[in-house]
């Protein structure tokens, strides 16, 4: 069975290095996986993590902003950009 070098950043940041012995690449891979998913930090949930930081939104607006958002934000475009556009003269030989 071959064996593998590794080199794997720890829950601290330093970097650790070792030799693992498996079929394949991707097997020593799912192994170092394994490893660190038994013996990891539990994965906090983020809207727990948000709830206890007392975030409460990423900006101010309209209550209805999640289904007309587009027609907002055109809205705000053409506040920030004026769009000058207008209808050609009847006259006018590009038409």
């Amino acid at each position: 069975m071959p064996a593998f070098a590794y080199q794997a950043l720890d829950d601290t940041g330093k970097t650790q290095r070792g030799v693992l012995q498996g079929d394949t690449a991707r097997s020593v891979r799912g192994t170092l996986r394994e490893y660190h998913a038994a013996r990891g930090r539990p994965r906090t949930d983020a809207a727990k993590l948000l709830d206890a930081s007392g975030f409460l939104g990423g900006g101010e607006g309209p209550a209805d902003l999640s289904t007309r958002y587009k027609s907002y934000l055109i809205d705000a475009l053409e506040e920030k950009i004026p769009l000058r556009v207008s209808e050609p003269k009847p006259d006018d030989p590009r038409r």
